[in-house]
């Protein structure tokens, strides 16, 4: 048993030595925070009109990583990007909006 608490308690200890700050700076934070917006922007809007509708997105910073990415993948499970309109659905539409509205946050 102090065997396996050992090794776990060293693998904790190793991997908090490779984790380091990302995104210091506010000018970094606000570029990730405005890359996700516009992202759950952009599926709101092709959920609404479909998937030939155009939006400008807002690539995250390289300090992020894919976590801007990750998190609207999240958000909009299977439908990101979504692959057609939901017109008839309005309160998913509403729901779902709501959710990347969170996420965005």
């Amino acid at each position: 048993m102090r065997r396996l608490t050992l090794l776990a308690g060293g693998l904790v200890a190793g991997a908090a030595t490779w984790a380091s700050a990302q995104c210091t700076t506010a000018d970094e934070a606000n570029t990730a925070r405005k890359s996700v917006k516009k992202a759950t922007k952009c599926n709101d809007k092709l959920l609404r009109s479909g998937p030939t509708a155009t939006c400008s997105t807002l690539p995250p910073p390289a300090c992020s990583g894919s976590l801007t990415t990750d998190a609207i993948a999240l958000a909009y499970g299977p439908n990101n990007p979504p692959t057609g309109a939901a017109r008839t659905l309005s309160d998913q539409r509403r729901c779902q909006k709501q959710i990347g509205k969170g996420v965005g946050r």
